[in-house]
Parts: structure tokens; C-alpha cells; sequence
């Protein structure tokens, strides 16, 4: 179980990602589900998946907007963000990099978040 400070500290980052969305920075996610997850947890605004689109098009999209990167936190994800991080100009790492410094042990991607997080709740309400 991580601790009270983890917790807000996972909180903390999913927050800044929902302000950066509605100031019109775009999330990249690897695929549907980890689209479907972030929407869950009340992220709105533009989320592409990166098993969608083609590299060259992905950057046409983007344009000059900054674009979240939060692949997974397996070996695939770590590929995809090193890819990501030499095709894309304006890019935020570090939200993926907050929320990855808490879950890591536990979870591998970017879809277990929201039933993740409904654990950690559950669990602290019990303490």
C-alpha cells in the first residue's frame, strides 16, 4: 500500500494533467483503454493514441501544442516514450514521471489507474 504522501502526490500529478488539458495541451496514450481510463478520472480535452496514427501525421496533429506523454511503465511504454520524446517538440514528461515514481510497483500501465487509485482510497479509509 503506498503511503498518505504518495497517494497525494499521485493525485497532485492527475490534477495537473486535467489543468494542462483544459489550457489545450494534448494527452498521447498508447492505446483506447488508457484513453478510456483518463477520461474516467475526469481528464477532458484531446487524447491521442499513439497505436492510431502514424508518427508523421501524430506531429502534424499536435502542431505547436504541448503534448502530455504517459505511456506505461513496461518496457514497450519506455520505448514508446523515447521514441515520442525525439519526434515531438513541445512535450511534458513529467506528469508520466510523477505518476510512475508511485505506482511502478504495482501497476504497469496507464489503464490500471483509475481502479488503482479506487483501491488506495478504500484502503486509507479503513486506517
Amino acid at each position: 500500500m503506498i503511503s498518505l504522501e504518495e497517494y497525494n502526490i499521485l493525485l497532485k500529478a492527475i490534477e495537473d494533467l486535467r489543468i494542462k488539458c483544459e489550457n489545450g495541451s494534448v494527452v498521447i496514450v498508447e492505446g483506447r483503454r488508457d484513453k478510456i481510463a483518463l477520461e474516467s478520472l475526469g481528464i477532458k480535452g484531446e487524447i491521442i493514441e499513439i497505436s492510431k496514427i502514424p508518427n508523421s501525421v501524430l506531429v502534424d496533429k499536435l502542431g505547436c501544442r504541448e503534448a502530455v506523454i504517459l505511456t506505461d511503465w513496461d518496457d514497450r511504454g519506455e520505448r514508446i516514450l523515447k521514441q515520442l520524446e525525439r519526434i515531438v517538440e513541445f512535450k511534458d514528461v513529467t506528469i508520466r514521471a510523477k505518476i510512475a515514481s508511485v505506482v511502478k510497483k504495482y501497476i504497469r500501465s496507464v489503464e490500471e489507474l483509475p481502479e488503482f487509485i479506487e483501491k488506495v482510497e478504500y484502503g486509507h479509509r479503513l486506517l
